[in-house]
């Protein structure tokens, strides 16, 4: 995990979460509000970004505001940036093999609907983008973390935002953001009739957001030439950050 953001020039106006799907990105937009909350900033805004049009509103006010108490958070899962002054851009990585494999499953794909590996192209594409255009200014969560040890992945957030350590703050945000919380939170929401499932409108969490794969699926539910083809093309890739090959 790597936070590359400049502390000189933080707390910022705008978080800008920016990751391929199934990433835990939805994890990130939420901690990065109650962090900021729970530094005494007010958090906005108060709902999740649904559309391209919620976004866009959100990028504006943010430009627009004046109040330093006021932080703005979005979320998107298109390539953003370059950084500029106020805005911290952030992202999470994760196997994308696993991603691929999570993203099929959330949408109700068949396995004929998109070849995995073309799948898995496209994740590590967003990546080379995200790294590419924000060189030396993006700020970086791993998966791993935000399953495994999610205080610590907390306190990173929080350096980086430039607040002081408060790891009680942190255990209770980790304890409110638990993949037990989030299904009680899924399970009260309403249905969403253009989603077809439950969506809390204030977290964004919704139905299919918690899944019990777990990392590594992708090497059980992969068949081995489509692996095979994976290494192929993005091994390089795959060991500069940190995955493992076939």
């Amino acid at each position: 995990m790597t936070a590359a953001a400049d502390p000189g020039r933080l707390p910022p106006k705008l978080i800008l979460i920016s990751t391929p799907p199934r990433c835990g990105s939805m994890w990130l937009y939420n901690a990065c509000k109650q962090v900021l909350r729970s530094a005494g900033r007010d958090a906005q805004p108060d709902d999740v970004q649904l559309t391209q049009n919620d976004l866009e509103r959100t990028l504006l006010a943010a430009g627009r505001d004046r109040d330093p108490r006021r932080v703005f958070v979005a979320k998107t899962h298109d390539v953003i940036g370059p950084a500029q002054d106020g805005v911290v851009i952030a992202t999470v990585f994760r196997d994308p093999r696993d991603m691929a494999l999570s993203f099929r499953k959330f949408m109700g794909e068949s396995e004929r609907a998109v070849a995995i590996h073309d799948r898995v192209a496209s994740m590590i594409e967003s990546y080379r983008n995200l790294e590419r255009i924000n060189a030396g200014a993006l700020v970086r969560f791993d998966y791993a973390d935000i399953v495994s040890r999610p205080v610590y992945a907390l306190g990173v957030l929080r350096a980086a935002l430039g607040f002081k350590a408060d790891a009680a703050a942190d255990r209770a945000i980790a304890d409110d953001l638990s993949p037990e919380r989030v299904k009680r939170i899924v399970a009260g929401a309403e249905v969403d009739p253009d989603l077809g499932r439950a969506l809390d409108r204030r977290t964004g969490f919704q139905t299919g957001h918690v899944r019990g794969d777990g990392d590594d699926a992708w090497r059980r539910e992969i068949a081995p030439a489509d692996l095979a083809l994976i290494d192929a093309q993005f091994g390089d890739w795959l060991d500069a950050h940190g995955f493992a090959r076939t």
